[in-house]
């Protein structure tokens, strides 16, 4: 974690990552051959992109200050495995 402007942050801004965390490309391949042939993500290619702060989310001045919610939290707020459409927070 990093504190950018008196906010938690993290090493990963402005990046777009194929594989992060506990979500790793071994994993993946292992899933790969262990899953059923009509796992959701055989054929499916997953990216976490940061913002500027390095959330996965927009950047902050883009985001309508009188009308959001904050979300935090572990690998599961963040989507870890997940398209960013189907966290939580969206």
């Amino acid at each position: 974690m990093i504190i950018y402007n008196d906010f938690l942050g993290s090493d990963n801004s402005n990046i777009t990552l194929d594989f992060v965390g506990g979500d790793s490309k071994q994993q993946f391949n292992k899933n790969v051959l262990t899953q059923p042939i009509d796992w959701y993500y055989h054929d499916k290619k997953l990216t976490y992109s940061f913002n500027n702060q390095g959330h996965r989310s927009k950047n902050f001045k883009d985001i309508d200050q009188d009308n959001y919610i904050l979300f935090t939290g572990c690998s599961h707020t963040m989507g870890i495995g997940l398209e960013l459409e189907k966290t939580y927070p969206i």
